[in-house]
């Protein structure tokens, strides 16, 4: 497991913001961040589902259903 959050971001496909940026970038930004998690978490539900996992799936279907609410809210900010 990471054990700094150099580690962490090393492995991730989320950038860290590194500057100040104007209000509606930083909504987009988290509206990107949360599409981006949407699709690794999907990529879970399959592995939980090809394992017969149903309380991981069902775990994991509750958070997608969070982030995409709030992708939904953060584009529609944005247009």
């Amino acid at each position: 497991a990471p054990h700094s959050m150099a580690n962490i971001l090393s492995n991730s496909d989320l950038a860290e913001a590194t500057d100040m940026q104007e209000a509606m970038a930083m909504v987009k930004d988290l509206a990107n961040s949360n599409t981006t998690l949407c699709g690794h978490i999907q990529k879970a539900i399959d592995i939980a589902d090809d394992v017969d996992d149903e309380a991981t799936e069902d775990m994991l279907i509750g958070r997608l259903q969070v982030h995409q609410q709030y992708a939904w809210m953060l584009k529609s900010t944005c247009s």
